[in-house]
């Protein structure tokens, strides 16, 4: 059987028992790798909307949804910067918060822009060239906290059209559709 040490990331072989240690660096916590039995058993028991749990592959037709959402990130941009630069077409009353709210709006659009264009490219990147189908290291490597998170942005890639071909089986794995 085989386990990874967490310190060092080697793959240590053993035949019966997990030993103690690294044999490379002698880390201690040391921990056997799931069967597939336990990772179909964990991700009934997790608390994944089931909407999450199993995700369709999108297809080569949905291209046409990635100018739509570039198109209501800008829109968003462009509500902002109408509602700071144009704030005295408003009722009088409210001229005076206008502004700031727009550049709140400007500001958060810009953030949620440059979020969904890193964060989506570092998913395919881990999924297309890295070759990364598990939920479970897609959150270490993408630095989120839990597999809804992952799994979230996952479909809102898919769903927009920028990774087509791939889906989510049972909340914890990856998996390419066969053309």
């Amino acid at each position: 059987m085989k386990t990874v040490c967490t310190r060092c990331k080697n793959v240590i072989e053993y035949s019966d028992s997990l030993p103690e240690k690294c044999p490379y660096c002698g880390a201690r916590y040391l921990y056997a790798q799931k069967t597939e039995k336990e990772l179909i058993g964990d991700s009934r028991r997790s608390r994944i909307p089931d909407k999450l749990k199993n995700i369709s592959p999108a297809k080569k037709n949905q291209r046409f949804m990635i100018p739509l959402a570039f198109l209501t990130d800008f829109l968003w941009l462009f509500v902002g910067l109408f509602m700071a630069l144009r704030f005295y077409l408003f009722p009088r009353w409210i001229v005076f918060y206008i502004p700031y709210v727009g550049l709140v709006v400007t500001v958060a659009s810009i953030i949620r822009f440059v979020y969904r264009v890193v964060m989506g490219r570092r998913l395919k990147n881990a999924i297309v060239k890295k070759k990364i189908y598990s939920v479970d290291k897609l959150i270490v490597y993408l630095a989120l906290k839990t597999r809804t998170d992952v799994l979230v942005l996952f479909k809102k890639v898919t769903k927009w059209g920028f990774l087509i071909g791939y889906g989510v089986k049972m909340g914890t794995t990856i998996y390419k559709e066969e053309e």
